[in-house]
């Protein structure tokens, strides 16, 4: 029987772009930062293609989807995916993690059991090659920028999989890496925790839930994760009228204009708790953008349309509107998508 170590082949096909690949030596590898995409319709070489045309500074060394693990970025050379003014990568490890780490990137498209086992199966992989601990050396993009990022658990949990798991996973797939895995636990098919459904408590009864997510979101009419009802656009949102937890993870129960009851992610990467108003009171105001008007990138915002990060030279300057989406605009000069609540 073939070898875990052997059971997946590693595609190196390396970008050329000096934004996304400054061609920089790192320092060595001392630590793992896993990240998802937040992508729902771009796999490996959809984003190998990505970094490869973009203006700013921003890539990861590898992308995971269910075909493939892509290396874009050589392991001994810098990336850009973890921003270098957060301090939580130099108080845990020491350095900075462009600097130190690599980063890997899970991809949303496709069967997500595939795409996680070779998820899995690379971080050990890496642990591996660089003589890390898989207990000790493996740290959530979420853990080192809190306040901007919440992935991998932005995708891992609403598949039924915990951070404690992924990492006891990758550790049982190190454990095992010589043997032909008949011992091992494979992690290809994660079991959902907590599964079934109750209500909690909440106090946003009443409340307006808006969703901030880039693209649409899944709702549900009855509570669960699987076969959405449909999916609801940016800016729009219903009243409040319950909580659940669901297989572990929560969900609002809201109400429409219409007086339909649904189910919705309660995960802040997605939606947001507008306090004090209900759908009624606080429906959104589109702003209305034209093509060659000038507008202005606002200092707070933190990430393109497309969900990387904004580099602060964009921020404050002025460009042209190439195109107009219903919540975004194509800005000239740096040809990125910017969500239209970030400019002015």
């Amino acid at each position: 029987m073939t070898k875990l170590k052997n059971k997946y082949s590693i595609q190196r096909r390396y970008v050329t772009n000096k934004n996304a690949r400054p061609r920089i030596k790192n320092l060595g590898v001392d630590f793992l930062v896993a990240h998802e995409t937040a992508n729902n319709n771009a796999d490996a070489d959809a984003h190998y293609n990505y970094f490869q045309g973009i203006t700013f500074s921003a890539s990861a060394h590898t992308f995971i989807d269910d075909n493939k693990i892509l290396e874009i970025i050589p392991l001994d050379e810098k990336a850009w995916h973890v921003r270098y003014d957060v301090p939580r990568d130099n108080r845990m490890y020491g350095d900075d993690a462009n600097d130190v780490a690599i980063g890997t990137e899970l991809c949303r498209t496709g069967d997500f059991d595939k795409a996680y086992d070779r998820y899995v199966w690379y971080h050990a992989y890496l642990c591996k090659k660089f003589g890390l601990n898989p207990k000790k050396d493996i740290v959530a993009h979420s853990k080192l920028d809190p306040s901007r990022r919440t992935d991998p658990q932005s995708w891992l949990e609403p598949n039924g999989v915990s951070w404690n798991k992924f990492i006891n996973d990758v550790n049982d797939y190190y454990r095992n890496w010589g043997s032909d895995g008949s011992q091992a636990i494979k992690p290809s098919n994660p079991s959902k925790p907590s599964k079934g459904y109750r209500k909690t408590a909440t106090d946003h009864v009443g409340m307006r839930l808006e969703n901030i997510y880039h693209t649409n979101v899944n709702y549900y009419n009855s509570p669960r994760w699987d076969n959405p009802t449909g999916t609801f656009k940016p800016g729009h949102g219903w009243t409040i009228t319950g909580k659940y937890i669901v297989d572990g993870s929560y969900q609002y129960q809201v109400k429409n204009s219409k007086g339909h009851t649904y189910y919705v992610t309660a995960h802040d990467k997605y939606v947001k708790v507008i306090r004090g108003k209900s759908a009624a009171s606080s429906k959104p105001k589109p702003k209305s953008f034209k093509p060659g008007q000038k507008v202005t990138v606002k200092k707070s915002a933190s990430t393109f349309a497309t969900g990387e990060s904004i580099a602060d030279f964009v921020k404050g300057n002025s460009y042209t509107v190439k195109q107009v989406k219903s919540d975004r605009v194509l800005l000239g000069g740096i040809m990125s998508w910017v969500r239209k609540s970030d400019v002015y």
